[in-house]
């Protein structure tokens, strides 16, 4: 899936006939949701999605997505990936978005390139994120699995445990305990 910022909105899906005739997507109010008969697996296909603006990204089952040239100031971004082992989710991010609330959940790796301002994070079931170029001013980081993350955090680094905390830290920002 490659999604980018556009003046006119369209979507492309590129791939073979018989695969891409199963998919079918619909536009309700803004919201973009694709399917496939049945539920069917579908491998060898490019979505390409231009769009002028985006508020909410939410990936399930979704084996790789790029998406680029967004600056504006709030995105959320939710993924769900399969923790199977051996199909990673694979996303890409370049754009500056001045607040950005980041949900990954499950076997994937999400790199960011750009900036902003606030940045919160929450990871679970083996998720990560390469937020080494990608600088901020501060983050929350919610979740477990930050060994083998990192992001790039100019002043403040908000987190449950700032001493068990393994995340790979460019900056260094204050790290703060989140008071519960």
């Amino acid at each position: 899936m490659i999604i980018t910022k556009a003046e006119k909105a369209n979507v492309n899906i590129e791939g073979h006939k018989d695969v891409v005739d199963k998919i079918y997507f619909k536009n309700l109010e803004g919201t973009l949701t694709f399917n496939t008969d049945n539920d069917v697996h579908v491998e060898g296909v490019v979505i390409n999605i231009q769009t002028p603006s985006l508020e909410l990204i939410h990936l399930d089952g979704v084996r790789t997505a790029k998406i680029e040239g967004f600056s504006q100031d709030n995105l959320k971004l939710i993924s769900k990936g399969e923790f199977n082992g051996s199909d990673e989710t694979n996303i890409s991010f370049f754009g500056n978005i001045k607040n950005m609330d980041i949900s990954l959940d499950g076997d994937q790796k999400l790199t960011l390139t750009g900036q902003g301002e606030n940045l919160e994070i929450q990871l679970d079931n083996g998720a990560s994120i390469n937020g080494d170029k990608y600088q901020v001013k501060t983050a929350t980081w919610l979740g477990f699995g930050s060994e083998n993350s990192s992001l790039h955090v100019t002043e403040t680094l908000s987190c449950d445990d700032p001493d068990a905390n393994h995340l790979k830290l460019i900056g260094n920002p204050k790290k703060v305990k989140i008071q519960k």
